[in-house]
């Protein structure tokens, strides 16, 4: 399909991706900055990031744009689209030489989820949405995937380190009263695309931002699955939220629920 949004993004994610290989060889010369406790930033993050936005205000020099490295516009000057991008989702990863990272761009559209990419550069997939139009893996149709049962499951979860007692809490509580198999790989974008294509079968978290999950949460709606905040905010603006496909979703939900209630009241 020609959206000159999608090919944008995609474009964005690939100069992204070029940047984040050229420096997966050389990481003992990267300049590393300590934001907070286990959360870093690197050269290669607010390079990459520079190299998206470039691309986007050339193109299209009115629209918003809000990033995870300060590169933000929070009010579309056009009043209707914003770009939401995380230009290296699984630093963490990539600092210690763990190739489980990500490229994740989304566009919003008069407030809804229009597009979303996110790109994997050392397995070189490109993982792509468009409201109502479905989702796409290097252009094979994505779906979530068919399991049934929740204790048949594989589930993956993400938290910053300030949410990271209570995600360990509930992700034991949830191994233990669903005996359901558990992976973190710390990179959240990357995980919803996975969920998308059916290699995951559902997905928690706690605190993540909207560029960690705009992009991925398009994809699991568009390839068949559900996205359902754990609080009453949007799942987007709340960070925890539970994404999975629909026979486990409810179970799952419920299962989070009941489990954030305990840790509530012990």
């Amino acid at each position: 399909m020609n959206h000159p949004l999608l090919n944008t993004a995609i474009a964005c994610a690939r100069a992204a991706g070029d940047h984040i290989m050229q420096w997966s060889t050389r990481l003992d010369r990267l300049d590393v900055t300590i934001k907070s406790p286990h959360n870093h930033v690197s050269n290669i993050d607010t390079e990459c990031e520079e190299k998206i936005v470039a691309i986007i205000r050339k193109r299209y020099p009115d629209h918003a744009i809000m990033s995870e490295e300060g590169n933000t516009d929070h009010a579309p000057k056009t009043g209707r689209i914003q770009w939401i991008i995380d230009p290296l989702d699984g630093t963490e990863n990539y600092l210690r030489g763990i190739p489980c990272v990500a490229v994740s761009i989304a566009v919003i559209v008069d407030g809804v989820q229009d597009v979303g990419v996110i790109y994997d550069p050392f397995r070189n997939e490109l993982f792509t949405a468009i409201r109502n139009h479905g989702a796409l893996c290097d252009n094979k149709r994505m779906r979530v995937s068919t399991t049934k049962q929740l204790n048949e499951s594989l589930i993956a979860y993400d938290a910053p380190h300030h949410h990271g007692i209570q995600a360990a809490k509930t992700a034991a509580a949830i191994v233990t009263t669903q005996r359901c198999s558990l992976r973190s790989f710390h990179a959240a974008a990357l995980s919803l695309a996975w969920l998308a294509d059916g290699r995951l079968d559902g997905y928690f978290c706690f605190g993540i931002q909207p560029w960690d999950s705009a992009a991925g949460t398009l994809m699991v709606h568009e390839a068949g699955g559900q996205v359902t905040s754990l609080t009453d905010k949007h799942y987007l603006h709340s960070g925890h939220f539970v994404a999975a496909n629909n026979n486990i979703h409810k179970e799952l939900t419920d299962s989070m629920h009941a489990q954030l209630q305990k840790t509530e009241t012990a």
